[in-house]
């Protein structure tokens, strides 16, 4: 069982700037965010040097961190599963605004990383809709008028 001891970080790895700009996007809604941190994963950046800043990250909040990889399989998401050889880590895959918000909502109050993970994942399933119905009604009500 994962027991946050503090207020846990948050890191966002991701292929690319997409962790940095997912950042960026949720302090236009959020505001200033402490202890969120990006790790882009660059073209031509070597896996080891990901894989070392990594750890350094984690290690600079000891263990205290809610991690989110931008998808399932590939380098950030390796760097993860190594680094949870190590270290019991609170982790989760496929990183949205959704999941991003819920993790700072809560983090102040929950301190049960597995808990903590499933409100997260409640929250993102919850704001994946399938909206194509809706619009083909809209357009259908546009075109009759």
């Amino acid at each position: 069982m994962i027991e946050f001891k503090k207020t846990p970080a948050i890191l966002i790895a991701s292929h690319g700037n997409f962790c940095e700009e997912l950042i960026r996007s949720a302090q236009m809604l959020y505001g200033e965010m402490e202890d969120v941190v990006a790790l882009p994963l660059l073209v031509g950046m070597d896996p080891e040097e990901y894989e070392k800043q990594f750890n350094e990250i984690i290690d600079r909040y000891d263990g205290d961190i809610i991690v989110f990889v931008d998808m399932f399989g590939g380098t950030p998401f390796n760097t993860l599963i190594k680094a949870g050889c190590r270290r019991q880590l609170c982790a989760i895959t496929g990183v949205n605004m959704t999941m991003l918000f819920q993790a700072l909502d809560e983090r102040d109050t929950e301190r049960n990383g597995e808990k903590l993970a499933e409100s997260i994942m409640t929250a993102a399933a919850a704001a994946i809709k399938d909206v194509t119905p809706s619009l083909a009604r809209f357009y259908e009500q546009a075109q009759n008028r």
